[in-house]
């Protein structure tokens, strides 16, 4: 296969990331999600994690304590996040891809659960 990238030197990988990032809000969210399609328009996930989120059964979505809300991908498993959760409000990690909330990960009492 051709090279379609020379790299004079060597790459310097970079050290594992240690957390998320901020929690941030719904509103914040998309304020980063504009700003980073002004810069890369043809990028189609997101990472975000959101501050205190709770989830909702219908219709499916993740909210923000201001009552804003993404709605969730179809391959989301919600039962399992209520469950986890217990409805109760909760920092979770995940991508936004076409407007829509794909939660990977959940902090749930200073430990973080892989989804």
């Amino acid at each position: 296969a051709p090279a379609r990238l020379y790299f004079p030197e060597p790459p310097t990988p970079v050290e594992p990331a240690t957390d998320a990032g901020p929690a941030v809000t719904v509103a914040e969210a998309r304020a980063q999600v504009a700003t980073a399609l002004a810069g890369v328009p043809w990028r189609d996930r997101f990472p975000v994690t959101l501050a205190a989120a709770r989830f909702r059964h219908d219709p499916q979505a993740v909210v923000d304590a201001a009552g804003d809300a993404f709605a969730l991908t179809a391959d989301t498993n919600l039962i399992l996040l209520l469950a986890l959760t217990g409805g109760h409000p909760h920092d979770v990690f995940g991508e936004l891809e076409a407007g829509r909330f794909r939660p990977l990960t959940l902090a749930l009492d200073g430990k973080t659960v892989a989804l």
